[in-house]
């Protein structure tokens, strides 16, 4: 049986995530991932306006860089709501989904890889699905 200790470490790494992006803090985000972690998705094409495009990159980079642009969520967002909706753990190896509300305008929901490394729970992928926030 997993201990409840890797749990809670877990829910404490997606919790350091939202917290850097709320803050803006490049810094909770960096540890949250490895440094080699990748992130996927749908995302719009900065010279092409309403085009997505598939993309995968590495994470703590692409989130960093956005957040040095952009003003905290804090401000941005101040309806953002998330939850940890599931955290599914075998030894050393976690699948994690946080469901995100409002945020810049739309609703998110994140699926998280998480590695137990040198004692350490670390964000391994990220892959995010994202759509225009629904009304209450």
């Amino acid at each position: 049986m997993e201990r409840i200790s890797d749990y809670d470490a877990i829910a404490a790494v997606l919790t350091k995530y939202v917290e850097g992006i709320v803050t803006g803090s490049t810094k909770l985000v960096r540890e949250a991932f490895h440094p080699q972690a990748t992130m996927s998705g749908h995302f719009l094409v900065p010279d092409r306006p309403g085009v997505k495009a598939f993309i995968i990159v590495p994470a703590a980079d692409a989130i960093c860089a956005y957040l040095d642009n952009a003003p905290p969520v804090a401000e941005s967002s101040p309806d953002y709501q998330h939850r940890i909706v599931s955290i599914d753990l075998c030894d050393t190896v976690a699948a994690a989904t946080l469901a995100e509300r409002n945020l810049e305008g739309a609703d998110f929901v994140t699926y998280f890889h998480l590695h137990k490394v040198d004692g350490q729970w670390l964000i391994a992928s990220k892959a995010t699905y994202g759509q225009p926030a629904r009304p209450d």
